[in-house]
């Protein structure tokens, strides 16, 4: 199965400008390895993908997965872990993780 990745790159953001505060529940390179790693050694095919604007890229040039296992927290407004669902549901690509949260 081709599995795509959602995070937020806690360091991106950071280089970015954001504050400490801003990108407090954001992940390190570590994390994004090892769920890498064990999804492949599932026998899955992982893509690391990165956040949402990264994601909307791959999405507009045609790239698809059989699934997207997504943690990304999102940045901005109060149903901001929504961001990538709703997106996803958009392209009819299935997702794990991340639930809306009322």
């Amino acid at each position: 199965m081709r599995i795509g990745l959602t995070y937020d790159l806690r360091a991106d953001y950071l280089a970015a400008g954001y504050s400490e505060l801003e990108t407090a529940e954001f992940e390190r390179p570590d994390t994004i390895e090892a769920l890498a790693k064990t999804l492949a050694s599932l026998g899955h095919r992982v893509e690391k993908i990165g956040n949402v604007q990264k994601l909307t890229r791959r999405l507009a040039t045609g790239k698809r997965w059989d699934l997207v296992f997504n943690i990304c927290e999102g940045l901005n407004g109060f149903r901001r872990e929504a961001q990538v669902p709703a997106l996803l549901d958009a392209y009819g690509i299935p997702y794990a993780r991340s639930p809306i949260r009322s």
